[in-house]
């Protein structure tokens, strides 16, 4: 299926118009996109703008039980051409399979690529640090189950996601000492059903083990989100609780201060299609970071984004979003407001 479809599914669901990936050879297919945006925000020191990410999904079909999957990606910022997914599945029947290789994690409404997100920004990106990209990790290597709505896998932590319970270690005073790179291992279960015609339910969990000696870096991540569908209509909402291990990393960014932290995420949003190539998505999202180190404040960020996406062909799409951001810190100094333009284009 066209990437791009997945962007403004609920805009063009109406239509019933499909895409397929391009066929290089009878077994062979690939597709991908290229995202590139403007921004400009409010106590930022310049407007950025470029090329944000290009991708290369290839995707593997010979007829029999096994299929495998290679992701290629460029990200700007994230140290230039990485895979991002590359893995095997192997069907055991009609409706289960083992994954075996690099794969993400399944937690999180926001999907992982532009491509899956009816706006510009994710729910929990605020000023300029993402919480959505340090929780939803893309560097699982391992193995997994699925059975229908349910998902079992266990990995190797090999990258610095604070899922994988690689963080930033602290010192006594709750001061950043550098990155650990001493994660041992993730468990994540995850169930999804449909509850009706219009309604699908999520629930997720992952727990992590890190042995950095002498540290306490064990956590786990909760996420239940729900869908409704209907007509031009498509409203979510999401939780997600993070114990404080967890939360080193996002906590030591947000805050601008090392200190381990609960942090509860939480996201409300209406996507509306007005006609076939046009929708507009309204969406409220927060994180309370509750502090456990004495002297250091709590804080709360709070975003309203409106974002208005249109389909100017069936491969490229446009996204222009407005956000407002405000945190609870400094009697709202650090307030602002975030103007983005979007350009995507799917093959």
């Amino acid at each position: 299926m066209n990437k791009l479809l997945k962007l403004l599914v609920a805009l063009i669901a109406a239509s019933g118009i499909t895409f397929a990936d391009t066929q290089l050879t009878d077994s062979i297919s690939v597709g991908g996109f290229v995202d590139m945006s403007y921004t400009d925000a409010d106590n930022a020191n310049e407007s950025t703008s470029g090329i944000d990410q290009v991708e290369f999904d290839f995707s593997f079909d010979n007829g029999g039980k096994a299929t495998a999957q290679v992701d290629i990606e460029y990200e700007n910022g994230a140290g230039g051409v990485n895979v991002e997914e590359a893995y095997v599945n192997y069907a055991l029947s009609e409706n289960s399979y083992i994954t075996i290789g690099r794969f993400e994690t399944l937690l999180l409404q926001d999907g992982s690529e532009p491509t899956d997100l009816y706006q510009f920004s994710n729910a929990y990106d605020f000023f300029g640090v993402n919480a959505n990209a340090l929780l939803h990790d893309l560097g699982d290597q391992g193995i997994k189950y699925t059975n229908g709505g349910l998902a079992i896998s266990v990995v190797d932590n090999g990258d610095d996601k604070i899922s994988d319970g690689n963080t930033i270690a602290l010192d006594e005073f709750g001061t950043p000492i550098g990155v650990t790179n001493s994660g041992d291992y993730s468990i994540e279960v995850a169930y999804t059903q449909a509850l009706s015609d219009t309604i699908t339910a999520f629930i997720g969990a992952r727990m992590f083990e890190n042995d950095l000696p002498g540290a306490n870096l064990d956590g786990d991540i909760i996420n239940f989100h729900v869908t409704y569908e209907e007509g031009p209509w498509v409203i979510g909402g999401e939780i997600v609780v993070a114990d404080e291990q967890a939360l080193n990393v996002l906590i030591a960014d947000l805050a601008a201060q090392g200190t381990n932290a609960d942090a509860d995420l939480f996201q409300i949003f209406a996507n509306y299609s007005y006609n076939e190539n046009n929708s507009v998505t309204f969406r409220y999202s927060e994180a309370e970071l509750d502090s456990n180190i004495a002297g250091v404040q709590s804080r709360d960020f709070d975003k309203f984004t409106i974002a208005h996406n249109s389909a100017l062909s069936h491969d490229l799409g446009l996204v222009i979003e407005y956000s407002m951001e405000e945190d609870s810190a400094n009697n709202g100094a650090l307030d602002r407001d975030v103007f983005a333009v979007e350009l995507l284009y799917a093959f």
